[in-house]
Formats: C-alpha cells, structure tokens, sequence
C-alpha cells in the first residue's frame, strides 16, 4: 500500500511538472519584448509567419514558389522589392522532378535549398522533421497542402487546424523561417474568392493568404486575408523554358515553364486587349452562338505569323477561345448553350466583370 501510495505521489508530481503556466502577468511585460516584423521579402514575407499561397490547378504556384526561393537565395529583388537572402527548405510532395526542372531553368543555387523528397503526415511527423532539419533556413516552402496532410478528412475543421498547427511549428526551425504552403482552393474558386481548400479554421490559424491567378500568359499575385500590410499586386508573365539539346524519349524537346516580372504598363495593356478579346467574342456569338471554337481561336487568338493550319498552334487557339468562353459564362455574359445573357447584351461594347 505504502509503494502504491509512493507511486501515485510520483505519477502527480510529473502531472503538475506538465501542467501550463496559466499565472497571469502584466502586459508591460510583453509589450516591453515587441519587436518589429522582420521582412524576407520585402511587404510580402515575414520572418515566422505561416502562409498560405492558393490558386487554382495549372494557374503556376509551383512555378512562382520556383522564383520565390531564387529571389531570396539570391537576396534579390522582385518587382522592385528587397529581399533577405538565405537558405530555404523545401518539402517537396508532389513531383520533385517538375519542380527542379523550374529551379534549372531559373539557373537557382542548388547549394542553397534543401529537399525533403517525400510526403508526409505533418500531424503526425512534425517532432522529427524539426529534429533532421538542422540547418538554418529564412523559408520554408510546403507543395503542397494535401501532400502534407496526411490521413484524415480536409474538410474537417479540427484535423485542418491540427495540420495548419503542425506546419507552424516549422518556424521553430533555426533562423526562425516563415513557412509558405502550396494550397488549391475551395471548388469553382473565382479570383476574388481564393480561400484554401479545408475546414474554415485553416483562415483562422494562418497569418496570411496570397492568392495567384493566371489569365492567358499573364499571372497576379496579390494578398488576401492578412495579419499584415496589403502591398501592390505583382504582375507576372508566363514563359517556356526550352533546354538546349535536352531531348526526351521521343525526340521533343524538354521544356518546363518560369516567370518574370511584367510592369504595371504591360500588365494594363493586355488587360485592354483580353476586353477587346471577350467583347470581340460576345459580338460573334450573338451573331452565331454556336460557332466552333476552332473558328473563334483562329479569328481572335491568332499570333503574328503564327501558321494557320499548324496542328499545335490550331489546338493553342481553340482552348484559348474555349477557356475565354467559359469564363464569359462564369461572369454571367454567356449561359451554359453560349447564348448571351442580359448581363452580356449590356456589357457587349464594355469590359465584362475583370
């Protein structure tokens, strides 16, 4: 009896050594130790913080995280903004080979960045990632989301707020690194609803969402829900990359795509001719709604000198009047049979929803 007793004394004296600190003390005390953000990249990352960075299938996460890390390995600037350069990790669970592709193409310091090639639960895993990951980083990059999450339902509020808690823990790395996480966003996401796909406390434990958005070869990065300053949009471009005298099995070239910076100038006018494009398009198919894609790529999408009957460029042309189509559905100017709306009828000479 005296050893259970001795034995129960012990198993509560460790319960009270685990026990919070829950003693109240004066907020002087904590104000006394603020310091102020500590930006990586200038206005836009920040030394600790977690990240989302959301945007729809093929719209180019992996590709900007690509310029991300060679801007900060470099401690470049992007788009006029500073940054810190350092060393960054990268988790890498979905296609490492397409993402090193990017990274060659953008001639990155490869000494610089370190890989985890491999998916993983974070909920379950996170103790011994902080234990392997040894070096000192200003940046983690997470691609992505789901190849993190591990088991369990996304959807579900409490799983979703015990994985993006998980990932934070990632800033307790050395160096004390903002963590920015590859996310696809919730179904039919337009460009000014770009929320991570998952329960809704994902929003909550986040400090900042950015959003990216392509339309056509241009791209925007921008902030959405923040515990920050906003800062300007970005503008990007889309390019494809070709590696000289690199050839695959069959005999093509191997290609991969990156981004650069496009100025505010470039950026308004593609806005205006995209318009002209989709009012240009609006006026065709009141005219005849159920004219082939085909002939709307080849009378609207056309580049200069690009070959007509060209078998590549004929299929380019007609997905991008089928994706400009159905973003005019989405906007409400066209129904699902391609017949013009109310909307569409009045906004036929202007801009529609950009």
């Amino acid at each position: 009896m005296l050893n259970s007793g001795k034995a129960l004394l012990e198993v509560e004296a460790k319960r009270q050594l685990n026990l919070p600190n829950l003693t109240p003390m004066p907020a002087t005390l904590l104000a006394g130790n603020l310091e102020p953000p500590f930006f990586i990249l200038e206005d836009i990352l920040v030394k600790g913080y977690e990240y989302t960075l959301t945007a729809r299938n093929n719209h180019g996460k992996t590709t900007l995280m690509a310029l991300l890390i060679k801007t900060i390995t470099e401690g470049a600037n992007l788009g006029g903004l500073r940054s810190v350069k350092g060393r960054v990790l990268l988790l890498s669970g979905e296609n490492t080979s397409d993402t090193m592709l990017k990274l060659v193409a953008l001639e990155v310091d490869m000494t610089m960045v370190d890989v985890v090639n491999m998916p993983y639960d974070l909920k379950e895993n996170i103790d011994q990632q902080l234990k392997q990951a040894t070096a000192e980083y200003v940046g983690v990059f997470v691609d992505s989301n789901q190849s993190y999450f591990g088991d369990g339902d996304m959807n579900g509020n409490g799983e979703m707020l015990s994985h993006f808690q998980s990932a934070r823990r990632l800033t307790q790395l050395k160096g004390n690194p903002f963590v920015l996480i590859l996310a696809h966003p919730i179904k039919n996401a337009t460009e000014d609803n770009l929320i991570p796909y998952g329960g809704g406390s994902a929003m909550n434990e986040i400090d900042t969402n950015l959003t990216l958005w392509k339309s056509g070869d241009k791209a925007t990065l921008r902030i959405g829900k923040a515990r920050q300053l906003p800062f300007d949009p970005i503008n990007l471009r889309l390019l494809t990359y070709k590696f000289d005298g690199v050839f695959n099995n069959f005999g093509k070239q191997v290609t991969t795509s990156k981004f650069e910076i496009m100025s505010d100038d470039e950026a308004e006018s593609i806005e205006h001719t995209q318009m002209y494009q989709d009012t240009d398009l609006l006026k065709a198919l009141n005219i005849k709604f159920d004219t082939p894609y085909q002939t709307l790529g080849d009378k609207y999408f056309m580049k200069p000198n690009e070959p007509l009957l060209d078998p590549t460029a004929m299929s380019s042309r007609k997905k991008k009047a089928e994706r400009a189509v159905k973003k005019l559905m989405h906007d409400g100017c066209l129904t699902q049979s391609r017949k013009l709306t109310k909307r569409g009828r009045e906004m036929m000479g202007d801009k529609c929803n950009y």
